[in-house]
Protein backbone atom coordinates (compact mmCIF):
# COMPACT_ATOMS: atom_id res chain seq x y z
CA UNK A 1 0.00 0.00 0.00
CA UNK A 2 1.12 3.52 -0.62
CA UNK A 3 1.65 5.66 2.67
CA UNK A 4 -1.28 7.66 2.06
CA UNK A 5 -3.94 4.76 2.23
CA UNK A 6 -1.52 3.14 4.89
CA UNK A 7 -2.58 5.95 7.06
CA UNK A 8 -6.16 5.45 6.80
CA UNK A 9 -6.73 1.88 6.63
CA UNK A 10 -8.01 1.62 10.15
CA UNK A 11 -10.85 4.52 9.71
CA UNK A 12 -14.30 3.58 9.65
CA UNK A 13 -15.77 3.88 5.93
CA UNK A 14 -12.33 4.04 4.59
CA UNK A 15 -12.06 1.45 1.63
CA UNK A 16 -10.16 1.42 -1.66
CA UNK A 17 -13.03 -0.54 -3.23
CA UNK A 18 -15.40 0.14 -5.56
CA UNK A 19 -18.98 1.11 -5.21
CA UNK A 20 -21.07 -1.93 -3.26
CA UNK A 21 -17.62 -3.24 -3.48
CA UNK A 22 -16.75 -3.15 0.27
CA UNK A 23 -17.77 -1.00 3.70
CA UNK A 24 -14.31 -0.24 4.83
CA UNK A 25 -15.26 -1.43 8.37
CA UNK A 26 -13.44 -4.81 8.33
CA UNK A 27 -10.24 -3.50 9.64
CA UNK A 28 -12.31 -1.31 11.63
CA UNK A 29 -13.26 -3.73 13.48
CA UNK A 30 -10.27 -5.81 14.02
CA UNK A 31 -8.43 -2.36 15.61
CA UNK A 32 -11.45 -2.29 17.88
CA UNK A 33 -11.32 -5.62 19.38
CA UNK A 34 -7.47 -5.20 19.52
CA UNK A 35 -7.89 -2.06 21.44
CA UNK A 36 -10.62 -3.18 23.63
CA UNK A 37 -8.19 -6.06 24.73
CA UNK A 38 -5.61 -4.11 25.78
CA UNK A 39 -3.76 -4.83 22.42
CA UNK A 40 -2.06 -2.98 19.83
CA UNK A 41 -1.73 -3.58 15.87
CA UNK A 42 0.73 -2.28 13.65
CA UNK A 43 1.20 -2.06 9.76
CA UNK A 44 4.16 -2.13 7.51
CA UNK A 45 3.66 -2.67 3.31
CA UNK A 46 5.18 -1.38 0.37
CA UNK A 47 4.06 -1.05 -2.87
CA UNK A 48 4.50 -4.49 -5.08
CA UNK A 49 6.26 -6.25 -1.62
CA UNK A 50 3.19 -7.12 0.40
CA UNK A 51 1.80 -6.14 3.57
CA UNK A 52 2.65 -7.60 7.39
CA UNK A 53 0.11 -7.14 10.36
CA UNK A 54 1.62 -7.52 13.59
CA UNK A 55 -1.10 -7.33 16.72
CA UNK A 56 0.31 -7.17 20.11
CA UNK A 57 -2.16 -8.53 23.22
CA UNK A 58 -1.29 -8.49 27.14
CA UNK A 59 -0.93 -11.28 28.61
CA UNK A 60 -3.59 -12.55 30.45
CA UNK A 61 -3.47 -12.60 34.64
CA UNK A 62 -6.88 -15.19 34.40
CA UNK A 63 -4.73 -17.82 33.24
CA UNK A 64 -5.85 -20.02 30.45
CA UNK A 65 -9.34 -20.48 28.63
CA UNK A 66 -10.24 -23.77 30.25
CA UNK A 67 -8.89 -22.10 33.60
CA UNK A 68 -11.54 -19.17 33.46
CA UNK A 69 -14.24 -21.11 32.05
CA UNK A 70 -14.22 -23.69 35.13
CA UNK A 71 -14.03 -20.99 37.43
CA UNK A 72 -17.15 -21.62 39.77
CA UNK A 73 -17.24 -17.05 39.88
CA UNK A 74 -16.88 -16.85 36.27
CA UNK A 75 -20.25 -14.70 34.58
CA UNK A 76 -21.55 -16.39 31.52
CA UNK A 77 -22.38 -14.76 28.63
CA UNK A 78 -26.20 -13.69 27.90
CA UNK A 79 -27.98 -16.48 25.93
CA UNK A 80 -31.22 -16.86 24.16
CA UNK A 81 -33.37 -18.86 21.77
CA UNK A 82 -35.30 -16.00 20.38
CA UNK A 83 -35.27 -15.22 16.62
CA UNK A 84 -33.35 -12.53 14.72
CA UNK A 85 -33.86 -10.91 11.26
CA UNK A 86 -30.07 -10.23 10.58
CA UNK A 87 -29.66 -7.26 7.72
CA UNK A 88 -26.15 -6.56 6.66
CA UNK A 89 -25.07 -5.69 2.90
CA UNK A 90 -21.18 -6.28 4.04
CA UNK A 91 -20.86 -9.93 3.86
CA UNK A 92 -17.51 -10.44 6.45
CA UNK A 93 -19.71 -8.88 8.91
CA UNK A 94 -23.04 -10.81 8.48
CA UNK A 95 -21.09 -13.95 8.19
CA UNK A 96 -19.92 -12.82 11.82
CA UNK A 97 -22.49 -11.57 13.38
CA UNK A 98 -24.49 -14.47 12.46
CA UNK A 99 -21.67 -17.31 13.88
CA UNK A 100 -21.74 -15.71 17.06
CA UNK A 101 -25.22 -15.04 17.70
CA UNK A 102 -26.01 -18.91 16.45
CA UNK A 103 -23.28 -19.71 18.96
CA UNK A 104 -25.30 -18.26 21.76
CA UNK A 105 -28.49 -20.13 20.58
CA UNK A 106 -30.09 -17.78 18.52
CA UNK A 107 -31.91 -18.64 15.53
CA UNK A 108 -30.55 -16.36 12.84
CA UNK A 109 -32.54 -15.49 9.37
CA UNK A 110 -29.93 -13.95 7.87
CA UNK A 111 -31.08 -11.48 4.73
CA UNK A 112 -28.40 -10.53 1.59
CA UNK A 113 -30.30 -7.54 1.35
CA UNK A 114 -32.95 -4.67 1.81
CA UNK A 115 -35.32 -7.22 -0.48
CA UNK A 116 -34.61 -10.29 0.79
CA UNK A 117 -35.37 -8.81 4.65
CA UNK A 118 -38.38 -7.64 3.58
CA UNK A 119 -39.47 -11.10 2.02
CA UNK A 120 -38.54 -12.74 5.08
CA UNK A 121 -40.28 -10.45 7.55
CA UNK A 122 -43.84 -11.58 5.24
CA UNK A 123 -43.53 -14.80 4.83
CA UNK A 124 -41.25 -16.20 8.06
CA UNK A 125 -43.61 -18.56 8.99
CA UNK A 126 -42.73 -17.96 13.46
CA UNK A 127 -42.26 -15.17 15.48
CA UNK A 128 -39.16 -12.77 14.75
CA UNK A 129 -38.21 -11.14 17.99
CA UNK A 130 -35.92 -8.94 16.52
CA UNK A 131 -34.30 -7.24 13.84
CA UNK A 132 -31.19 -6.50 13.75
CA UNK A 133 -29.86 -4.05 10.81
CA UNK A 134 -27.11 -1.85 9.55
CA UNK A 135 -28.23 1.68 9.37
CA UNK A 136 -26.48 3.10 6.18
CA UNK A 137 -27.47 0.50 3.28
CA UNK A 138 -27.25 1.10 -0.47
CA UNK A 139 -31.14 0.53 -1.03
CA UNK A 140 -32.71 1.29 2.10
CA UNK A 141 -32.03 3.17 5.46
CA UNK A 142 -31.64 0.59 9.21
CA UNK A 143 -34.95 3.12 10.04
CA UNK A 144 -36.93 2.82 6.70
CA UNK A 145 -36.79 -0.99 6.52
CA UNK A 146 -37.73 -1.12 10.11
CA UNK A 147 -40.79 0.96 9.54
CA UNK A 148 -41.71 -1.80 6.22
CA UNK A 149 -41.19 -4.54 8.82
CA UNK A 150 -43.28 -3.23 10.81
CA UNK A 151 -45.93 -3.52 8.87
CA UNK A 152 -45.73 -7.32 9.13
CA UNK A 153 -44.55 -7.87 12.41
CA UNK A 154 -45.58 -5.34 15.37
CA UNK A 155 -43.99 -6.33 18.00
CA UNK A 156 -40.62 -6.89 16.29
CA UNK A 157 -37.81 -5.17 18.49
CA UNK A 158 -35.26 -3.23 16.62
CA UNK A 159 -31.22 -2.70 17.23
CA UNK A 160 -29.08 -0.70 14.71
CA UNK A 161 -25.67 -1.07 13.82
CA UNK A 162 -23.45 1.51 12.83
CA UNK A 163 -20.01 2.97 12.45
CA UNK A 164 -20.77 6.12 13.45
CA UNK A 165 -23.39 7.07 16.02
CA UNK A 166 -22.87 10.40 15.42
CA UNK A 167 -24.01 9.86 11.48
CA UNK A 168 -27.28 8.55 13.32
CA UNK A 169 -28.46 11.80 14.00
CA UNK A 170 -27.25 13.85 11.07
CA UNK A 171 -27.09 11.76 8.10
CA UNK A 172 -30.21 9.41 8.97
CA UNK A 173 -32.17 10.89 11.30
CA UNK A 174 -33.24 10.37 15.27
CA UNK A 175 -33.57 7.19 17.00
CA UNK A 176 -37.02 6.13 17.94
CA UNK A 177 -37.89 5.83 21.31
CA UNK A 178 -37.05 2.11 22.60
CA UNK A 179 -34.55 1.32 20.08
CA UNK A 180 -30.99 0.39 20.54
CA UNK A 181 -27.87 1.38 18.74
CA UNK A 182 -24.61 -1.06 18.72
CA UNK A 183 -21.84 1.12 17.62
CA UNK A 184 -18.95 -0.25 15.19
CA UNK A 185 -16.93 -2.10 15.97
CA UNK A 186 -17.41 -4.21 18.01
CA UNK A 187 -16.53 -7.35 20.25
CA UNK A 188 -18.50 -10.64 20.19
CA UNK A 189 -19.40 -9.98 23.99
CA UNK A 190 -20.73 -6.49 23.33
CA UNK A 191 -23.10 -7.84 20.13
CA UNK A 192 -24.55 -10.99 22.15
CA UNK A 193 -24.48 -8.07 25.43
CA UNK A 194 -26.49 -5.83 23.54
CA UNK A 195 -29.11 -8.40 21.72
CA UNK A 196 -29.88 -10.19 24.85
CA UNK A 197 -30.36 -6.56 26.45
CA UNK A 198 -32.56 -5.33 23.75
CA UNK A 199 -35.04 -8.68 23.48
CA UNK A 200 -35.32 -8.12 27.40
CA UNK A 201 -36.46 -4.71 27.55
Amino acid sequence: MPPHVRARIFEPFFTTKGPGKGTGLGLSMVYGVVAESGGRISVESEPDRGTTFTIHLPVSEQGSMADTAAAPNAEPQPRGTETILLVEDEPSIRELVRKVLARYGYDVLEALDVQHALTIAECHPTHIHLLLSDIVMPELSGPDLAQRVVRYRRDVRVLYMSGFASRVESGVGLLSAGVSLLEKPFTPERLVATVRDSLSR
